[in-house]
């Protein structure tokens, strides 16, 4: 049986111990390609390494409703240069979360569409 794992975290520091045998093991256990959720803010660079180091993985990129706080014209520059890199298969993890209230539902909001607008422009 094969798998793709449509939604992982490998960039995640709990595998800064093993994470190259954490792909291999999943590689052992039928998986044959990883969408690596990267966030703008804080793997982005990681993640996107993963994607060109091995070429069963690739990338998603955005910011998480959580960090939207974040979202600014340096951020969208920042998303935008990376839905060029051909690893790269869709942007997120994106939304809206309002049970933790990191930041403000306003400021998720305008990062979600304009998140949202970047994906449908480049079809993703």
């Amino acid at each position: 049986m094969v798998f793709t794992d449509s939604h992982a975290h490998p960039a995640l520091d709990a595998f800064d111990s093993d994470r190259e045998e954490t792909l291999e093991r999943a590689r052992e256990a039928g998986m044959r390609y990883l969408l690596a959720i990267g966030s703008l803010a804080r793997d982005i660079e990681l993640t996107r390494g993963l994607a060109e180091k091995h070429p069963d993985v690739f990338y998603a990129a955005g910011l998480h409703p959580h960090d939207a706080r974040d979202w600014s014209d340096g951020a969208r520059e920042s998303l935008e240069a990376l839905l060029a890199h051909p690893r790269l298969l869709a942007v997120g993890e994106i939304g809206l979360d309002y049970h933790y209230n990191h930041s403000s539902p306003e400021k998720q909001r305008e990062a979600f569409r304009d998140q949202i607008r970047l994906a449908r422009e480049r079809s993703l």
